[in-house]
């Protein structure tokens, strides 16, 4: 028996509803922001979990740039992506641009992807260059291809990158 999320179900539905347009072939970008240990990973989770749909979900841990992209690069090997071989066969990558332009160019409106990276701020304090590596991915590739982002992080972090009003 699938587990209840209580006040959920709005969320379950606008995430179905995201997907549902990748398969028009069009990229799609979710931020899902929130206090710490409120349940979104495990929202996530469980909605990747069933839409039956390949996905990777990924979580950062606050390490190098290149040990952070080598556990995206293991996580990729073990999903249900159509990447997942070659990931496995040993292909590496040397950027965040590079890993999610492989997986936006194998993603059909039959079989789109969704990438999910949690724990984003972790990423972004790590590696400066992620945000406008991501800005560039998604205006080259991402949002031409059946792709769904979502970046998940805390309001902390959130409130920690506003600038301050005057």
């Amino acid at each position: 028996m699938a587990a209840t999320f209580v006040g959920r179900a709005r969320d379950m539905v606008d995430l179905d509803t995201e997907l549902a347009a990748t398969r028009k072939g069009t990229g799609r970008f979710v931020s899902m922001r929130g206090r710490r240990q409120v349940g979104k990973s495990r929202l996530l989770q469980e909605w990747a979990d069933r839409t039956g749909i390949g996905y990777v979900f990924f979580t950062a841990k606050q390490g190098t740039r290149a040990e952070e992209l080598a556990a995206f690069a293991t996580d990729l090997a073990r999903s249900d992506l159509s990447v997942a071989p070659e990931i496995a066969a040993g292909l590496r990558f040397d950027s965040w641009e590079a890993a999610l332009t492989v997986v936006a160019g194998r993603a059909t409106p039959e079989r789109p992807a969704v990438i999910i990276l949690d724990e984003f701020p972790y990423l972004a304090a790590t590696d400066s260059s992620i945000e406008a590596e991501l800005q560039k991915v998604w205006s080259r590739a991402l949002e031409h291809k059946p792709v769904l982002l979502v970046l998940v992080g805390n309001l902390i972090w959130l409130a920690e990158r506003r600038p301050a009003r005057c």
